[in-house]
């Protein structure tokens, strides 16, 4: 577990993390953002599509070992379960489709 401290980084996401624990949601970040890639030229299509093949495994595998996802969310205290099923959803789709409540009723 690290050391929580009193500095915060991009949207309060670090807050509270020893520079251990910083660099492990910079690792976390860093898969995310390869997962969601998309090749910007023809040259790196290949080289993107590989990196964002290579993210989307370690998101979707379950294991303990020191690197994986799961050791990663116990070394930042977040629940790795919830983390990796709100990626899932989003890699899959369902990002901006969050579910809503009824709406409320008009006055008329």
């Amino acid at each position: 577990m690290v050391q929580r401290t009193g500095t915060s980084s991009n949207y309060g996401l670090t807050m509270g993390l020893d520079a251990y624990g910083q660099l492990w949601m910079a690792t976390l970040r860093q898969a995310i953002d390869d997962s969601k890639r998309i090749a910007r030229s023809v040259t790196n299509a290949r080289e993107a599509r590989a990196n964002r093949n290579e993210a989307r495994a370690w998101i979707r595998a379950v294991n303990t070992d020191v690197g994986s996802l799961q050791w990663v969310c116990d070394v930042i205290d977040l629940p790795a379960e919830r983390v990796r099923d709100e990626l899932k959803h989003r890699l899959s789709g369902g990002a901006g489709k969050r579910r809503r409540g009824p709406h409320p009723r008009r006055h008329t």
